[in-house]
């Protein structure tokens, strides 16, 4: 199933938004916080070192052109969720 823009955070001249509903400014802040400290978690950090592990293993084991996408789309992905994550961080 797709998501539509809707049910994503959206920053506008307005405010936070999500589900066509303006975020409360403790909803804002509940999210900086937890952004902060999932950046800074054990958790976060194992998954941010496996996406690369696996990310590096899959292009020097790549043979099609297809395998070295998958590997490019895999530190692409990471980056869009740390750069997700830093933007959280600074609500």
């Amino acid at each position: 199933m797709a998501l539509s823009p809707e049910e994503i955070l959206t920053l506008t001249s307005r405010g936070w938004f999500m589900n066509k509903r303006k975020l409360s400014p403790e909803e804002v802040m509940e999210i900086k916080d937890e952004a902060e400290g999932f950046s800074k978690s054990l958790l976060w950090d194992l998954m941010r070192k496996e996406l690369e592990y696996q990310a590096f293993v899959r292009g020097r084991k790549g043979i099609t052109d297809r395998d070295n996408d998958a590997c490019h789309y895999l530190f692409y992905s990471l980056d869009l969720m740390e750069k997700y994550l830093e933007n959280c961080r600074k609500l």
